[in-house]
């Protein structure tokens, strides 16, 4: 399944300020069981959420692996064109450590940018 920029803006526009958003686990092409690896019950679901719609980026607490409480997180989507190419979820686990999802990102661009901090 190819997902279109198109759809993720979509998706971060119906979200209220400061409420929840969640993301379709689709996003990821298949690769459900890996959003479980970094969050609670494999859901990409953000409360509290800061969406940017022109850098494809949503920020807040999210339920992760890592501990029973709710994590700062901040998730990023990459595009070419009109399509979605890739995905970075990255939560803040304090003390300067952080727990990194992947997708198809271009991982070097996103650190260098600070996107993945």
């Amino acid at each position: 399944m190819s997902v279109r920029v198109g759809d993720i803006r979509e998706i971060l526009e119906q979200a209220a300020p400061g409420g929840a958003v969640e993301i379709p686990v689709s996003v990821l092409d298949g690769h459900v069981p890996d959003v479980g690896l970094v969050f609670r019950g494999g859901r990409l679901r953000v409360e509290g959420a800061v969406c940017d719609l022109t850098e494809l980026r949503i920020t807040g607490q999210a339920a992760t692996t890592a501990s029973a409480s709710p994590m700062p997180v901040r998730i990023a989507f990459t595009g070419d064109g009109d399509r979605v190419t890739g995905t970075v979820a990255a939560a803040d686990l304090g003390e300067g450590r952080r727990l990194l999802l992947v997708h198809r990102a271009q991982l070097v661009r996103l650190l260098h940018s600070g996107e993945a901090q």
